[in-house]
Order: C-alpha cells, then sequence, then structure tokens
C-alpha cells in the first residue's frame, strides 16, 4: 500500500465541533472516526483546536472530570494559522 493509496481512502471531510461542546462527546467522536484533533469553530471563524494533548493535559488536571467541561475551556486558542 502506497500513500497515495492511504491518503486517497482517507476522504477530504473536515470535521469541527462548537466551543460548548462537551469535551466526553468530542472524545467518542474522536475515537469513532479515528483522528487525533480537532477545529474548533464558532460561526465561521476558527477560535481554537482540540488535540489529544490537551485532552491528556486536562485528564491529569481534572480526571475523569474534565468529560463534563466544554470544549472552550480545554481547547489550544487562538490557533496558530
Amino acid at each position: 500500500m502506497t500513500i497515495a493509496t492511504i491518503l486517497g481512502n482517507k476522504g477530504h471531510e473536515v470535521v469541527s465541533v462548537r466551543p460548548d461542546a462537551a469535551v466526553g462527546e468530542v472524545v467518542k467522536m474522536l475515537a469513532a472516526r479515528r483522528i487525533g484533533a480537532v477545529p474548533v469553530v464558532e460561526g465561521a471563524t476558527v477560535v481554537g483546536i482540540l488535540s489529544e494533548r490537551d485532552l491528556v493535559y486536562g485528564l491529569a488536571a481534572d480526571g475523569a472530570a474534565l468529560l463534563e467541561r466544554k470544549v472552550a475551556e480545554v481547547m489550544t486558542a487562538p490557533p496558530i494559522t
């Protein structure tokens, strides 16, 4: 299998979440889609990114309570574009 084949099969859909989404729901979505980060969008503006690293830091600080928090409280912002 070539890299071109892998990239061709992955699709082109860009998934995003809202800042008020629950972290627990976003974690489920990341796992289901097998992705490690997602842009956080408010209206038409990217306001941050939620990555696996953000989740690890949040789990270390808050434990399972992290899953009840909002994405805006955990994401990296502002995004570097």
